[in-house]
This record gives structure tokens, sequence and C-alpha cells, in this order.
């Protein structure tokens, strides 16, 4: 199995950072979307998979995913700004386990954009219906259920492409290279 060197590790940091910090800016926008249309928040959940996306995008190793994302997650947890604290923390944590599952299934050894949408796809359509379950009080509609996990899986999906693509971008920028 690589290394993750000390390059590689601020560098997720880095990426950690920037997303956390983006995180804290959006904090609020989640407490406004579950109060006036609760169907639509899964539209939201997919900035949470960036700073993985990015990472495995990036370097393609095993664990960046859930390093970068814990990095993020610390930043929000201890953000004024953020009003969950640290039980944004664990929901990240688990999404970065999510991030690294399509991956840690084959032994790290198909390392693709194809295994990390395939993993978007499943955790967008588990959270979907997690959500779907939690707000159905709000909604009281199957439609808004069926919108809000098709939001979901949409906006985790979307997230995990724009991240790939960053790291594209980070990749001609020679970042990410032996």
């Amino acid at each position: 199995m690589p290394r993750l060197t000390t390059r590689i590790l601020l560098s997720c940091a880095a990426i950690g950072v920037v997303t956390g910090l983006l995180f804290m800016l959006t904090g609020g926008l989640h407490i406004v979307l579950i109060t006036i249309a609760p169907w639509a928040y899964g539209a939201l959940i997919g900035l949470y998979f960036l700073p993985g996306a990015i990472a495995q995008g990036t370097y393609r190793l095993p664990l960046v995913g859930l390093i970068t994302i814990v990095l993020a997650g610390l930043l929000t947890a201890i953000s004024p700004i953020q009003s969950l604290g640290w039980a944004v923390f664990a929901y990240l944590v688990l999404i970065g386990v999510l991030q690294e599952l399509p991956w840690a299934v084959t032994g790290y050894r198909r390392r693709t954009r194809t295994a990390a949408i395939i993993g978007a796809i499943v955790s967008g359509a588990l959270f979907g219906l997690l959500f779907a379950l939690v707000f159905h009080g709000k909604t009281s509609s199957v439609w808004l259920d069926v919108t809000q996990a098709a939001l979901t899986v949409v906006s985790v999906l979307f997230f995990t492409l724009l991240g790939w693509v960053v790291a594209g971008a980070l990749h001609r920028a020679g970042v990410g290279r032996g």
C-alpha cells in the first residue's frame, strides 16, 4: 500500500480547511431549508462529499478522502457559526467512510472515478432514504419524499463529479503528480 507522505497529508489538510470554511459559511442554510422546504434538504448534502472527492481524485490513495473530510469536520465542529457542533463531525466521518468504502471493497485495487460515482449514487440513495424517513412528518407526501431522495442522489453525484473536476485542475497545475 502506498504511503501517505507529509506532502500528501498537508494537501489533504489544505483541502479540508478550504472546504471546512465553505461548510461553516453554508451551515445556516441547512436550518433555513429544513424550516422552509424540508423536502429540498437533500440538495445541500452533496456539498459534504466535495472534500473527499477532491482528495480521492487528486491522489487516488487509500484513506485520503476520509482524512480530508475528518479535517474539514474538525474545523466545522469547532466553528461558532455551525449550530450542530460535534454532531456534524460524526456525520462527516460517516460520509468519509462511505466515500472510502467502494475502494476499500476492492482492496484499493480499483481507485477509479467509476468506483467513486457508484459510491456516490449508493451513498446518495442511502441518505435520500434516511431523509425521506426523517422528514416525512414535515412533508406528509410520498411525492415530496421521492423528490427529497432524488435531490439527495443528484446532489451527492454532482458534488462528487465536481470534486473530480477540481482534482483534474489540480493535476494540470502539478498537484498530485509523482
